[in-house]
C-alpha cells in the first residue's frame, strides 16, 4: 500500500505528457537543434504541454534554449521541464521539485550569463520586481538580491530588451500595476516615464533617462535590440546605443512575408541574424535580416534625466511614505480649488479647453492612442493613409481575434477623438474612416484634412 501511495504522489508531482497525438511543433523542434542559447517571445497561450494540472491546463510555457538543453517554464508557476526529442511518448520531463504557484503570472522567463531567470510578475496580492534563477542542484528557485525593487508585469505589448552579451536587462519603468492587488502607486510616480537598466550580474538598477511611455509590439529579441513596430514600421529598440532604427525599403520587404502572413504566429526567436516564428502545429518560417535593412531614425530612446528629476529618485527612494502622502494633498486640493475660467462654451457641445501653458498638450492622451495618432499624423503628411493591419499591430493586438481587434480599435479611436475634440474645441471627428480606392470592402484610417492644420500646429508646437 505505502508504495502504490509513493508512485500516485510521484505521478503528481512529476507528470508526464503523451504526444502520440500531438508531436513537438515543428518550430519547437528547430529551437532544440540551436546550437548555444535562444530566448524566445511567445504569442499564444495554447497548449502544447498536454495534461498539466487545474488551474494551468491552459496557461502556455515560455520556451528558452540555454547551451545544453530546450526548457519549457509554465506561466505562473516555477515549473521546469526539459525536451527529450528522443522519446516519443513522454517527450517532456520535469526536472525541478517547485511546489510554491501563483507568485509570477505575467513575469519574464529568460536565460543570461550561464543560468534560467525569472523577473517580476504578480499573484499573492503583490505585484513584485524580484529577480529568481533557478537552482540545479537544488531543482528550485532561489532569489537575486538586487539594490532595489520594480514592480513589473511582461506582455508583448511592453516594450523590453535583453542583451545577453552583457548580462543586462532594458526595461520602461511601467506597465507594472495590477489594480486588484497591492498599491504601488508611490513606486509608480517614483519609476514610471523613464528606462531602467539591470546590471544582472551585480543586481544593480541603474536609471537612464527619461523615456514617454510607450506601448510596442515586441516581436523578437536581434542582434541589435528589439525587433517592434513604431508607427507602423518594422522597427528595432536598440537600448545599448539609445536610438530607434527603422526598417528600410529592402526590410520592409523582407518583413512582409511576417505581417502579410496568415498563419498563427505563436512563438518566434532569432538565431544569429534570422527570425523564426511558427505555430503550436507544423507551421514555421524564418527571415534573414542584416544591420543594413535598418536605418538610425534619429529618434533616442530615453533623454538625459533633469538636476530635478535625479534628486527626486533619491528623494522617493529615501522617504516615500511622505512623498506620497504629499502629492495625494496638493491633488486633492487642486481639485477642491478648481479655477471657473477651466469651462468655456463655444459653438456645439460644452467642452473643457486645454491650458495654454502646457508644455504638451498631448499629454491628454495615453501612450497606446499617442502612439497611434502620431502614426496617422506622419502618414497624413505625406498624403498617406493607414490600414488596419498597421492600426491592429500599434495596438499590440494583431494576434488576438477579430472581435477583439475591432474593439480596441473602436476603443482606442473614440478615445482620440473624444480628448482631441476638447483640446481643438470642435464636435468634428479628428480621425476618420475612408474606403480603398481599390477595395471598396477595405477602410482605411487618416487625420480630417479639416483638422490638419490644427494638429500640424499641435506638433509643431511640441517637436
Amino acid at each position: 500500500m505505502r508504495l502504490l501511495l509513493f508512485g500516485f504522489l510521484l505521478l503528481l508531482t512529476n507528470p508526464g505528457f503523451s504526444r502520440e497525438d500531438y508531436p513537438v511543433p515543428v518550430i519547437i523542434k528547430k529551437l532544440a537543434e540551436v546550437k548555444g542559447p535562444v530566448n524566445t517571445l511567445g504569442f499564444s497561450n495554447d497548449p502544447f504541454l498536454l495534461d498539466l494540472p487545474y488551474p494551468f491546463e491552459k496557461a502556455g510555457a515560455t520556451l528558452v534554449k540555454t547551451n545544453t538543453e530546450l526548457l519549457a517554464l509554465v506561466n505562473g508557476t516555477g515549473w521546469v521541464y526539459a525536451l527529450d526529442t528522443a522519446s516519443v511518448e513522454n517527450p517532456w520531463r520535469r526536472i525541478d521539485s517547485t511546489v510554491f504557484t501563483g507568485y509570477n503570472m505575467g513575469c519574464l522567463t529568460f536565460y543570461a550569463d550561464g543560468q534560467v531567470w525569472s523577473y517580476g510578475g504578480y499573484g499573492l496580492w503583490n505585484n513584485n520586481g524580484h529577480l529568481r534563477y533557478y537552482a540545479k542542484d537544488k531543482y528550485e528557485w532561489e532569489i537575486k538580491p538586487l539594490n532595489r525593487e520594480i514592480p513589473h508585469i511582461f506582455d508583448n505589448s511592453d516594450l523590453f530588451y535583453l542583451d545577453t552579451a552583457n548580462a543586462r536587462l532594458y526595461m520602461l519603468g511601467i506597465r507594472f500595476i495590477n489594480d486588484a492587488l497591492k498599491d504601488n502607486s508611490i513606486q509608480e510616480k517614483e519609476i514610471g516615464g523613464k528606462t531602467w537598466c539591470l546590471d544582472i550580474r551585480k543586481g544593480n538598477w541603474e536609471v537612464m533617462g527619461e523615456t514617454a511611455d510607450t506601448t510596442l509590439l515586441v516581436l523578437g529579441h536581434s542582434p541589435w535590440g528589439m525587433l517592434t513596430y513604431r508607427n507602423g514600421v518594422p522597427s528595432i529598440a536598440d537600448f545599448v546605443n539609445n536610438q530607434y532604427l527603422h526598417a528600410n525599403a529592402e526590410g520592409i520587404k523582407k518583413f512582409s512575408s511576417f505581417s502579410r502572413s496568415t498563419k498563427t504566429k505563436s512563438i518566434a526567436y532569432f538565431v544569429d541574424s534570422t527570425l523564426y516564428f511558427g505555430d503550436h502545429s507544423n507551421f514555421m518560417d524564418s527571415i534573414g535580416f542584416s544591420r543594413a535593412d535598418f536605418v538610425d531614425s534619429g529618434v533616442p530612446i530615453y533623454s538625459a534625466l533633469s538636476a530635478g528629476d535625479s534628486s527626486r529618485i533619491w528623494y522617493w527612494s529615501l522617504i516615500p511614505l511622505m512623498a506620497g502622502g504629499i502629492l495625494l494633498y496638493y491633488r486633492r486640493r487642486k481639485r477642491a480649488v478648481a479655477s471657473p475660467e477651466a469651462i468655456t462654451v463655444v459653438s456645439g457641445p460644452m467642452v473643457e479647453p486645454f491650458e495654454k501653458s502646457e508644455p504638451d498638450p498631448l499629454a491628454i492622451l495615453d501612450e497606446r492612442d499617442r502612439s497611434l495618432l502620431l502614426s496617422l499624423y506622419t502618414a497624413s503628411r505625406t498624403g498617406g493613409l493607414r490600414d488596419i493591419d498597421t492600426i491592429n499591430a500599434i495596438l499590440g493586438v494583431s494576434n488576438k481575434s477579430l472581435e477583439i481587434q475591432k474593439r480596441q480599435r473602436s476603443d482606442a479611436l473614440n478615445a482620440i477623438n473624444k480628448k482631441m475634440s476638447r483640446l481643438l474645441q470642435t464636435d468634428k471627428a479628428l480621425v476618420i474612416r475612408t474606403r480603398s480606392e481599390e477595395d471598396k470592402r477595405t477602410y482605411h484610417y487618416t487625420v480630417n484634412p479639416e483638422l490638419k492644420d490644427e494638429l500640424e500646429r499641435i506638433m509643431v508646437g511640441i517637436g
